[in-house]
């Protein structure tokens, strides 16, 4: 279906296919692709996506114009698959394996699931590996910074049901160096970054 594509939009925004590079060269096609990915598998009606294209200044065309860098980012990304067009706007349809935040959602919700403070803390500290920076980084739009702040709040909401884990693993086994230093790590995490890249 999509060749092997992934999405990483947790930290700079990154397409590979097969572990290759896939270039998206133009701006306004990065920025719709990214904004498409924040909310993937639902729809973004496309009053949305001109307001995050063109701010409070968008061309008379816009529309027309939002349906051709589909239509460009379609045949750039070699998948028609990946963008329904629908009557009220466009959705990226990704699988979890292909979208860094659908699998940081799934083990988070793992997380809760797991009933065992082990199996817990691991989950979360997998879904914290998959974090390499602010939501969103390298995609040069000011319109996308909401939304990348957005993502940025379940990172830190993770981290704060990691570190009592991390704690209490440490209460545990004062002796152990390992559970202290992933609870430094982790308690430095829960600060919010505002480098954007």
């Amino acid at each position: 279906m999509s060749g092997g594509i992934e999405f990483r939009i947790l930290g700079p925004f990154d397409i590979t296919r097969g572990g290759e590079p896939v270039r998206v060269a133009a701006t306004k096609h990065r920025v719709l692709l990214a904004r498409l990915l924040a909310d993937a598998n639902q729809v973004v009606p496309v009053a949305r996506l001109v307001e995050c294209l063109w701010d409070n200044d968008p061309p008379a065309t816009a529309r027309a114009v939002v349906h051709t860098y589909v239509s460009r980012l379609r045949h750039a990304l070699g998948s028609a698959e990946l963008i329904e067009t629908l009557p009220n706007g466009y959705r990226a349809v990704v699988r979890e394996d292909q979208l860094d935040l659908l699998r940081f959602r799934s083990l988070v919700r793992l997380s809760r699931q797991a009933g065992d403070p082990v199996a817990e803390s691991a989950l979360l500290r997998e879904a914290s590996d998959l974090w390499r920076g602010p939501a969103l980084a390298t995609v040069p739009s000011d319109a996308l910074l909401t939304e990348a702040a957005r993502l940025d709040t379940e990172e830190v909401a993770a981290a704060d049901r990691l570190v009592p884990q991390l704690r209490a693993m440490v209460a545990r086994r004062p002796f152990s160096e390992r559970p202290l230093g992933r609870s430094s790590r982790s308690s430095a995490s829960r600060t919010p970054r505002t480098w954007r890249g």
